[in-house]
């Protein structure tokens, strides 16, 4: 069988009824999707996670020239297997409940899964012009 090389892709996805965006950084290390926030956002500064090794992490930061948080979803390998798929939504899962407490709604369960979905589908939209 034969692989395919993983392409490093970054991409926003927005959801237009509760103005919520996300930066996505896939197939790359956590040092690379580091490096391309610090070249767009100077002066960002990450403190890396206790495990260095994960395969995918959800984070925001604050950046105060444009006082405005933004969130990221980093996964460091994607080619549409089931784990890597589930492991996505995972992180995806994390921006969600950031966002339901961003927007001080916490306790409605059709706001999560309106932004699971949405998310979801954006986000394989995309994807898939890698594959």
């Amino acid at each position: 069988m034969k692989t395919k090389t993983l392409k490093p892709y970054a991409f926003d996805v927005s959801e237009p009824i509760f103005k919520s965006c996300c930066r996505v950084y896939v197939n790359m290390t956590m040092d690379d999707m580091i490096t391309r926030i610090k070249l767009k956002y100077p002066g960002f500064n990450f403190r890396k996670v206790a495990n260095e090794d994960a395969g995918a992490y959800f984070f925001w930061f604050y950046y105060k020239p444009t006082e405005q948080n933004y969130p990221v979803l980093w996964v460091r390998k994607f080619n549409w297997l089931l784990a890597e798929q589930a492991i996505f939504i995972h992180e995806l899962a994390h921006f969600i409940f950031y966002e339901a407490r961003h927007k001080a709604i916490l306790k409605s369960e059709e706001f999560f899964c309106y932004m699971l979905e949405y998310y979801t589908r954006e986000c394989w939209r995309k994807l898939k012009k890698l594959y």
